[in-house]
């Protein structure tokens, strides 16, 4: 997966929502292809927290170990077929996405679902936790926060002002070790003069 195919995906997906007039949240995992999603006006996209994949994601909870268990069966059987037939050939690039479209096409709903439940998500929970009021619209409750800071850009100012603390702090740290030297110098020379 790269950038560009992930936002040509992302906008193309965004096309299919907007002809279906309805707008969506999308939670992704926060990886390198994910990291700059173009401005979609019916899909908003949010990202997990760092380190919680296997707990919030049902890919990650036993989807992609059947697709792949399932895969190399098929592609086991392929290569026995093959050898039975005595026919010696290279899979493509494009037998190997059709081979696994159709084992993605076999997994069974109750797959899916069984797999979500393995997840900490409880959706009875969530819909109850998660109940909006009635005189709150959703573009207000998805936008509640959308002008609040949450970091701000340091001025010249600012940067300068750091920089000066940090030699003050310097200075400081260094003034206190000439005044425990002058303090042990002092305690030397007493030692030694009794």
């Amino acid at each position: 997966m790269t950038q560009i195919i992930f936002n040509d995906w992302l906008i193309d997906f965004n096309t299919e929502m907007k002809k279906k007039k309805r707008k969506i949240l999308l939670l992704i995992d926060n990886c390198t292809p994910h990291n700059e999603p173009p401005k979609l006006d019916n899909i908003r996209v949010e990202y997990f927290p760092p380190n919680c994949t296997a707990v919030f994601q049902p890919l990650d909870q036993g989807i992609i170990r059947t697709v792949k268990s399932r895969y190399r069966t098929f592609l086991l059987r392929q290569i026995l077929c093959d050898l039975e037939k005595n026919i010696q050939r290279k899979c493509n690039v494009k037998e190997a996405i059709e081979w696994i479209c159709g084992v993605w096409d076999d997994i069974s709903q109750s797959i899916i679902t069984n797999c979500w439940k393995h997840t900490t998500t409880d959706t009875n929970s969530v819909s109850e936790k998660t109940s909006l009021p009635d005189d709150v619209n959703l573009e207000d409750y998805f936008g509640a926060d959308d002008n609040v800071s949450t970091c701000y850009e340091l001025t010249e100012v600012d940067i300068i002002q750091s920089i000066k603390d940090s030699k003050d702090e310097v200075t400081d740290e260094s003034s206190e070790d000439e005044d425990e030297e002058a303090v042990l110098g002092n305690d030397v020379r007493n030692v030694t003069s009794s």
